[in-house]
């Protein structure tokens, strides 16, 4: 039955190149009669397009046949099979150490995921702690207003103090005045960074590091004024003239700030004014927020005393004294918001007033400009140490961290948030150390045993410190759930216990830092893998592959490609010798495969690829089966083989549908392909070929001096050149055309003798 199926199939293939030799003379004599050739060359299209469907469709039933060759074995066989053919396949080792290296990056940017995750926990932690976000808010308003504040002193008395010292001739003085600017300016910087949206931990970093750069500012005052002090009673003028042309400059120079420095005060009395009424009308919002609360309790006391056994009444006067609670605390809030500003204000005219009775003395000293630079000095040092001190106070008002306490309902989700984290990191895990086992297959030990070991360490991470942070947060969930329920017991109010609160917030800090290590230490274990594939394609482009082959098709110096009876995807077959690149033993390279893509047939790619996804999809089912072995209570891992049915569920799967699709596509194949024959187009010979979508064939004219061979025709007539059209032509009609032109060469040779 075989013999006779291939003796069919070769009758079959005959017939059809005997139609496709007998249109591509009957096309040419056309040519040279100057007969119209639009009906022979649309015929030719059709061929060609019938040819190369039905070799796709061989390609594809054969895709579908090793497909379901191998849902059929065990899986512990057909793993061998597999990691054998690795062996002698590059198409198949190149594609493996893309999936690998792809698997890997991903691993890292889950990494970097679940790091944020757990940032963007903490925050949602600390946003629903009303009485905390607003401490924060508070820390932040205090950060910008010291920046403010800071900003003015650097651009306005330091910067006049330099310019001073300059025109003074005190270069020292002047260059401990720039020291002061720059450390102002960072100060600036640190303290509008602060966002309510951060860490308190990340607010408590900004408040340290504005104070650290205050304190060196007024340290480089302080030096400065000490330059000053000895420069001013220095002589640097020729006459008197000259010195007090320069006392009156800079006298008119220093009432020029002291106005600039009273309008910058009213401004800030007036922000200051405004900033207290928007707190009074919060103190009266929230105070008639809690009358309406008080109401609300009175009427549901009321109804319940009517009906004292009814439940729901009983809960809902709870509620309503729990909502009582919270109104109450946000008036308490409100009171000291406004406590606060008044405070400002009251600062903001102290300021003020100190402006307007600053004294201006006379510059007399014999270096006026160097006095004017020691009197900015000293107002600079005062400045600078109350921003200091303000300063210090708000780095040391950052520690009220103790005082976090989340309502139960975010502390539940945020343990369900967690949970997901904890999966994410084993998932990490697992992908990992399949890559590892990848680049183990592929004889690269050198990335093997580090990516084992960032496993491991990550499923560390998953088993330690996000599970110790999942059992925080369900513990502090309790805790505050405990709270809430002496409240809907009408129980008298208890103090929030918070100790459970505090250590999850902690553990999930601790978690995220753990996570961001395991990400720094995947991302320098791959980055050798991605340089060198980088490498390996930059030197793939600058050797000049063509873009046929660089598509996956045959080159010409190919020796399969001229032989029409080697099959397809004869790379790679079990018993076949090894290519070039492989060793002859067997063995797989040294280190991993870095073929260009470019080397390969489209045939051998698309085996390559498959024959990479089937193993790596098995190991990722074998592994998993194992690990879901193992948290069983203590059983022994199953045997790899018992994950047969699983694994090559798909496999089979697959099988079964490309092999009834393509049944279909052959048979409608061969029924356009004789319809092809017989069929003829109305496209006239003097318009030019549609140059919207490219055809899959076009007759052109050959270059016979080509050092190349005569089938592979130019893919551009001479009648209609267009850019679109660029396919190549099939193998099997290819070798048809060639033998057609050499029985003409033949011929007219014959003729001349």
């Amino acid at each position: 039955a075989e013999t006779a199926r291939d003796l069919s199939v070769a009758a079959e293939q005959q017939e059809r190149t005997a139609q496709a030799l007998e249109l591509v003379a009957e096309h040419f004599e056309r040519l040279e009669q100057g007969v119209d050739v639009a009906d022979s060359r649309e015929q030719l299209r059709q061929m060609e397009q019938q040819q190369q469907l039905a070799e796709q469709s061989n390609e594809q039933f054969a895709t579908a046949e090793e497909l379901s060759a191998m849902a059929g074995q065990d899986a512990q066989e057909l793993m061998q099979q597999l990691e054998e053919e690795l062996q002698r396949n590059p198409a198949m080792q190149a594609a493996l150490s893309e999936i690998s290296r792809s698997t890997l990056e991903d691993a890292q940017e889950s990494l970097q995921y679940a790091a944020e995750d757990e940032q963007n926990l903490q925050r949602a932690n600390e946003r629903a702690d009303e009485a905390f976000q607003q401490k924060k808010k508070d820390l932040v308003e205090d950060l910008r207003a010291l920046a403010s504040q800071a900003s003015q002193l650097s651009s306005t008395l330091v910067a006049q103090a330099a310019q001073a010292a300059q025109s003074g001739q005190s270069p020292e003085a002047q260059q401990q005045f720039t020291e002061a600017q720059q450390k102002l300016n960072q100060a600036v910087a640190a303290a509008n960074t602060a966002r309510e949206e951060q860490l308190l931990s990340d607010l408590a970093n900004a408040a340290q590091e504005t104070k650290q750069a205050i304190e060196q500012a007024a340290g480089a005052l302080r030096q400065a004024k000490q330059q000053t002090a000895i420069r001013k009673d220095q002589e640097i003028h020729a006459d008197d003239k000259a010195r007090q042309a320069a006392k009156q400059d800079f006298e008119k120079r220093r009432q020029q700030l002291t106005d600039q420095q009273k309008r910058n005060a009213q401004n800030d009395i007036r922000q200051a004014d405004a900033a207290k009424q928007r707190a009074d009308q919060g103190v009266r919002n929230a105070e008639n927020q809690l009358q309406n609360a008080r109401r609300q309790v009175e009427q549901a006391q009321n109804n319940l005393n009517r009906k004292p056994e009814d439940a729901g009444l009983q809960q809902q006067l709870a509620q309503r004294q729990a909502n009582q609670n919270i109104e109450e605390q946000r008036v308490e809030r409100a009171k000291a918001q406004q406590q606060r500003a008044e405070q400002q204000q009251q600062q903001a005219r102290q300021r003020s007033d100190e402006i307007n009775q600053k004294p201006n003395p006379p510059l007399d000293k014999l270096n006026p400009a160097t006095q004017l630079a020691d009197q900015y000095a000293d107002e600079g040092i005062r400045t600078a140490e109350q921003l200091q001190e303000r300063a210090r106070n708000l780095a040391e008002a950052t520690g009220f961290g103790s005082e976090l306490a989340p309502p139960t309902n975010q502390l539940a989700a945020a343990e369900e948030r967690q949970q997901l984290v904890t999966e994410d990191l084993h998932d990490v895990a697992a992908d990992v150390a399949r890559a590892a086992r990848h680049e183990r297959r592929l004889n690269n030990p050198v990335a093997a045993e580090p990516l084992q070991q960032t496993a491991a360490d990550v499923e560390q991470v998953a088993a330690n410190e996000s599970r110790s942070a999942e059992q925080q947060l369900e513990q502090a969930a309790d805790e505050a759930r405990a709270a809430e329920g002496d409240a809907a017991t009408q129980q008298p109010p208890q103090p929030r216990q918070n100790a459970q609160a505090l250590q999850a917030q902690q553990s999930v800090a601790t978690s995220e830092s753990a996570i961001r290590n395991q990400a720094a230490q995947l991302e320098a274990v791959i980055a050798p893998l991605l340089a060198a594939a980088e490498a390996a394609a930059a030197q793939n482009f600058g050797e000049g592959t063509e873009p046929s082959a660089a598509a996956g098709q045959t080159p010409p110096a190919d020796p399969t490609a001229s032989d029409p009876g080697a099959p397809a995807d004869a790379a790679g077959q079990p018993g076949e010798q090894p290519q070039s690149g492989t060793p002859q033993n067997g063995q797989p390279p040294n280190g991993p495969p870095q073929v260009p893509a470019g080397n390969f047939t489209a045939q051998e790619l698309a085996r390559g690829q498959r024959l990479a996804r089937t193993l790596d999809e098995l190991d990722r089912l074998q592994a998993a089966t194992q690990q879901a072995a193992l948290a069983q209570n203590g059983e022994q891992p199953t045997n790899p083989a018992a994950v047969q049915p699983s694994a090559l569920q798909t496999l089979a799967q697959a099988a079964r549908q490309q092999q009834a699709q393509l049944a279909n596509a052959r048979q409608q194949a061969r029924q356009q392909a004789v319809a092809a024959l017989t069929e003829g187009a109305t496209e006239s010979a003097d318009t030019p070929a549609d140059t919207g979508a490219p055809t899959e064939f076009e007759v052109a004219s050959v270059n016979r001096q080509e050092n190349t061979q005569w089938g592979r025709l130019r893919d551009k007539a001479a009648e209609d050149l267009t850019k679109e059209r660029s396919e190549a032509v099939s193998e099997a009609y290819r070798k048809s055309v060639e033998t057609y032109f050499r029985v003409l060469s033949e011929r007219s040779r014959s003729q001349q003798k």
